[in-house]
């Protein structure tokens, strides 16, 4: 399901577009071309310190995606650039998309 909610292309390709990482004015980010023409579809970031908080849910931040700033240039029809963003605090952070699919 990965490559149905995020990197725009049903099938693997060179034309596939990878999601980047960026660190600006104590910013962590993750762009990411999001399938957006699915309303089962739902695609969230969430954010911990510790890889190991990740089974742990009240360690979880959830971080919503903006496409406020971001290009579109190359987006698929369907489909939309994203940026999930969250504040560093000083403290090292992991952050990750989760797609989930409803029935």
């Amino acid at each position: 399901m990965g490559k149905y909610a995020i990197g725009g292309a049903a099938v693997i390709s060179a034309s596939s577009e990878k999601p980047v990482v960026a660190v600006e004015s104590n910013q962590l980010s993750l762009t990411a071309l999001a399938r957006t023409n699915d309303a089962k579809l739902a695609v969230v970031g969430e954010a911990v310190t510790s890889l190991a908080n990740y089974m742990n849910a009240p360690s979880i931040t959830t971080v919503n995606d903006s496409d406020a700033g971001v290009g579109q240039a190359g987006a698929p029809a369907g489909c939309e650039k994203q940026a999930f963003t969250t504040a560093q605090d000083g403290a090292r952070k992991f952050l990750r998309l989760i797609a989930t699919l409803a029935p």
